[in-house]
């Protein structure tokens, strides 16, 4: 009987803990596609603001 319930245990560590890795993974490369969105979108601005300073 105890080694069914460790084997249960085993069994769900196996399937629980990849899963947890690659949440947290994807997690952490969704935070960082955001602040590298928003430091693109910062630099495209600055870009343009230079732009128009050189047309005028």
């Amino acid at each position: 009987m105890h080694f069914q319930i460790f084997n249960l245990l085993i069994t769900v560590l196996i399937v629980l803990v990849p899963s947890v890795i690659l949440i947290w993974c994807a997690v952490l490369c969704i935070q960082v596609a955001i602040r590298a969105k928003k430091a693109l979108d910062l630099y495209i601005v600055d870009k343009e603001k230079q732009m128009n300073q050189d047309h005028l």
